[in-house]
């Protein structure tokens, strides 16, 4: 049973959530084969701004993918 926490900026809408929330379940069914409607995920709001910017986590994801 995999747990997902998404962090976001506080202020997307629950459309957002649930989108974003449904991306990540349909690249875990993908990727990882985890059982379907296995889904545990929590998104709390995030009051202060990101400690990473998109382009360093995205490179950090890519070193530990090409490792």
């Amino acid at each position: 049973m995999p747990f997902v926490r998404i962090d976001l900026m506080r202020g997307k809408s629950v459309q957002y959530r649930k989108t974003i929330g449904e991306i990540v379940y349909n690249a875990m069914l993908d990727v990882i084969d985890v059982p379907k409607d296995d889904k545990f995920q929590v998104s709390p709001n995030i009051r202060s701004k990101p400690l990473m910017s998109a382009r360093a986590i995205w490179a950090t994801i890519t070193a530990k993918i090409s490792s």
